[in-house]
């Protein structure tokens, strides 16, 4: 790493990253808490695709990195975070119906 001067500063940049890295796995366990409470959310999708493929850790690091790079593009562009569009024509394939029904909310 060339572009930093000194042991220092990349110790105080590894242990901010660290620390970074520690907060998204948190946020990822906490998706997974309140699978029931999001419904739908995209994030709780991801999970539940990756988990039954893999394993819950795998899940959880995964939507972690989801959410980091969510955040990483949201602060970048400095716009509003959109979820996602569903895949309308892949739900109708696997189901036959029309189109997504939204989920009540309460």
């Amino acid at each position: 790493m060339e572009h930093f001067i000194g042991c220092d500063a990349h110790k105080k940049f590894s242990v901010f990253d660290r620390n970074l890295k520690r907060a998204f796995a948190e946020i990822g366990n906490l998706v997974v808490i309140n699978q029931r409470r999001l419904g739908g959310a995209h994030v709780v999708r991801l999970y539940q695709r990756i988990k039954r493929a893999k394993n819950h850790q795998k899940a959880v690091v995964a939507v972690a990195r989801h959410l980091a790079e969510a955040a990483w593009w949201v602060l970048t562009k400095q716009e509003v975070y959109r979820e996602p569009q569903t895949r309308d024509w892949l739900f109708r394939r696997r189901t036959g119906k029309r189109g997504c029904q939204p989920s009540p909310r309460g």
